[in-house]
């Protein structure tokens, strides 16, 4: 890549938001295709784990005792120059969820929309906070299904982390399929480790079954590297391989990364656990301390900004 061109664009005047707590998450996989060809802007989705992990905060707020009967939180955005026709996509939308929904609200003005997203960002800084034994793992925080599937991968998934007896707390970008899905393992009871390794397994070959692909905006990095060929198949993933020996035939460059690098399981770099590499503990204290307190659900600018964080960081 030798030259980029910019085009700004103007932040659009007006907005509008619908916040529907569905009755079934299987109705994901019709609602979100329908409420894609109105155009909105953020289509987002909040699941029954995430609402009751968070359930003190949305008791706090208005209605939030419906919310928390709901059994998913399916939140849209519009944004535009004319604020007649983003009252057009707001009926529009409210039309598509309000039989699927047990609540659905609806915000005309910036500090109405604001409010509507306000639970959004609840659960990211509780995740990070939960103890020493109780930890948020990311191992498979970012399958991308195509959205007709969302409810049917949802439901899968909840079976697969019930089944090997870890909690799990779902959100993600309706809009593309991305779902993240953060683990939450007791790492004082023997066995986790290899109880999130059958669910990594279990939960990629579900990925792949459904059209999906297990990364859709993180990364496949050395975590998902043996997934690779899965998705792909075994010739595209010799022509990465080629690719790779071309450039870096001493296979020097991030080894591991995209391309496996070793028999090892993924599961076996985790941050935690027995196979967890050791840390002077100076160190282990103050990236524990980023985890926690690395300003979660903050912009960046304001986080450059803060000198609680800056000093954190």
């Amino acid at each position: 890549m030798t030259e980029v061109t910019w085009r700004l664009e103007p932040i659009p005047p007006f907005r509008s938001g619908v916040r529907a707590a569905l009755r079934d998450v299987k109705r994901l996989g019709t609602l979100v295709p329908a409420l894609l060809e109105s155009g909105p802007s953020r289509l987002e989705f909040l699941d029954s784990s995430f609402l009751q992990f968070v359930r003190d905060q949305v008791r706090a707020l208005p209605r939030g005792d419906r919310l928390l009967t709901g059994a998913a939180l399916l939140m849209i955005e519009y944004e535009g120059d004319d604020r007649d026709h983003l009252d057009r996509d707001l009926e529009r939308a409210v039309g598509i969820v309000k039989s699927d929904s047990v609540d659905v609200e609806v915000g005309r003005t910036e500090s109405e929309v604001e409010s509507l997203w306000e639970i959004r960002h609840a659960a990211s800084s509780k995740l990070a906070k939960l103890g020493d034994t109780l930890r948020s793992l990311q191992v498979i925080e970012d399958g991308c299904l195509p959205t007709p599937k969302l409810g049917e991968y949802l439901i899968a998934l909840h079976a697969i982390a019930h089944q090997r007896r870890v909690p799990v707390v779902l959100f993600g970008h309706a809009g593309d399929g991305n779902i993240h899905a953060n683990l939450l393992p007791d790492t004082s009871q023997p066995g986790w480790e290899d109880r999130i390794r059958a669910i990594f397994d279990d939960a990629s070959r579900l990925i792949v079954a459904l059209g999906g692909v297990p990364s859709g905006e993180h990364g496949d990095g050395r975590l998902r590297a043996g997934v690779v060929e899965q998705v792909y198949g075994w010739e595209v993933a010799q022509l990465f391989r080629q690719v790779k020996k071309a450039f870096d035939p001493s296979g020097i460059f991030n080894p591991g990364v995209k391309i496996p690098g070793d028999d090892r399981s993924p599961i076996d770099r985790l941050k935690v656990g027995s196979t967890a590499v050791e840390l002077p503990p100076d160190i282990e204290a103050g990236l524990r301390m980023i985890e926690r307190d690395g300003g979660y659900a903050t912009a960046r600018l304001q986080l450059a900004d803060d000198p609680l964080t800056a000093k954190a960081s």
